[in-house]
């Protein structure tokens, strides 16, 4: 079959697309004396709607840009990449930052605001400014990202983003040493020695013993594995993992079926996000994960607890806990019980509260009316008169 060449926009469609991104109007009455530069710039743009909107929109917040970075930069005929990476080196160093990590993700991946804002949170990507809460800090940074054009609605019904190959490249292109993707067990052998941000989308084909060698890399502040290893040697591994990999900041796996969580995972003292993606059934939590103090968000929305540790209490960072159903808990204490609940400002799940002996639902309706709560459903159950109360929450 014959190829049909893929060309940009028309230079006239092309113009006007342009003005409005630039300047919100396709009335140039007011910028006249700016249309021979707008003019000269789109030429090296080769008709690309994406990098209409991010220089464009460059050119919004640059008041007094100068055009000498964008003709110093070599360029193809049908090469826009420098065009783009210009949007990219004029981004604020804390947006940069948060962009560049995006790298650690594989072409078309599909992210979720309030999920990747807690990442980067537990990255220590963000800023504190005043009185602002740092999640909200967060959130606008993501949006400030989106306004750039660097990342893009999957629909309007969908509140979920991507990223624009041609600006996964540029992601990649930055972060080149930082960031590293796993795909097949030849990308094991050239892995950058400075690696911190690293995930695994591959399963078969892959050594366990591979996977144990990954614990050279001692700066990894990131570890994803998008798949399940089911070998049950898998838990071994996450047991070196935990011993050697100890600035990790944000862990996500699936343990295999029927396997606990290695009490090694104490060492990861500096872990701020952990995901398990797994059906997994817990019957408890080790006490070893107690001690991680800085833990910030632990997803686990697929995932059922038939309880929580009595230290559970001693997360003392912990703001978000996702599940898919568990239960609370099994201690003595009334107090101690409500006490666990209180650090923790948001809950997504099922809570089944087991209170023996409360006489009133005030207390732990006080502690959960404080909170930010996403709960299917609560019921406290009061054993030792065998009643119980359901809350249905929002």
């Amino acid at each position: 079959m014959d190829c049909f060449p893929l060309e940009g926009l028309n230079e006239d469609v092309f113009w006007d697309f342009f003005i409005v991104q630039a300047f919100g109007t396709e009335n140039l009455c007011n910028y006249l004396d700016l249309e021979d530069i707008g003019r000269s710039i789109i030429l090296k743009l080769k008709g690309s709607p994406l990098a209409a909107k991010t220089i464009g929109r460059l050119l919004q917040t640059n008041a007094d840009y100068t055009l000498d970075e964008l003709w110093k930069l070599e360029q193809e005929r049908t090469d826009i990449l420098p065009a783009l990476r210009l949007s990219y080196m004029y981004l604020p160093p804390h947006l940069k930052r948060c962009f560049s990590f995006c790298a650690v993700y594989p072409k078309d991946y599909m992210f979720e605001k309030n999920t990747l804002v807690d990442i980067w949170l537990a990255e220590g990507f963000v800023e504190h400014t005043g009185s602002i809460p740092v999640v909200t800090v967060g959130q606008q940074y993501f949006e400030d990202l989106v306004s750039r054009s660097f990342f893009q609605k999957v629909s309007v019904t969908c509140d979920k983003y991507v990223i624009h190959d041609l600006m996964h490249d540029m992601a990649q292109l930055v972060s080149q040493d930082e960031c590293f993707i796993i795909r097949d067990a030849n990308d094991l052998r050239t892995i950058p020695p400075n690696v911190r941000h690293l995930s695994i989308f591959i399963k078969r084909n892959i050594r366990y013993h591979d996977l144990m060698g990954l614990c050279r890399y001692k700066k990894l502040r990131t570890l994803l594995c998008s798949k399940a290893f089911k070998h049950k040697e898998f838990v071994s591994v996450l047991g070196s993992w935990f011993k050697e990999l100890q600035h990790i900041r944000v862990l996500s796996y699936s343990l295999p079926m029927l396997e606990d969580i290695p009490e090694s995972i104490r060492n990861l003292k500096l872990v701020g996000y952990i995901c398990f993606f797994s059906q997994h059934t817990f019957s408890i939590l080790p006490s070893s994960f107690c001690c991680l103090y800085n833990l910030q968000i632990l997803d686990a929305s697929t995932c059922v607890f038939k309880s929580l540790p009595c230290d559970f209490g001693k997360l003392i960072s912990l703001r978000k806990l996702r599940a898919k159903n568990f239960s609370y808990l099994q201690g003595e204490d009334l107090r101690e019980r409500i006490k666990v609940l209180k650090h923790i400002n948001q809950i997504e799940g099922n809570l089944l509260v087991n209170l023996p002996g409360l006489k009133s639902r005030k207390n732990i309706g006080h502690a959960l009316l404080k909170m930010e709560n996403n709960l299917y459903s609560l019921h406290t159950s009061r054993l030792a008169a065998s009643r119980s109360s359901t809350f249905r929450g929002h």
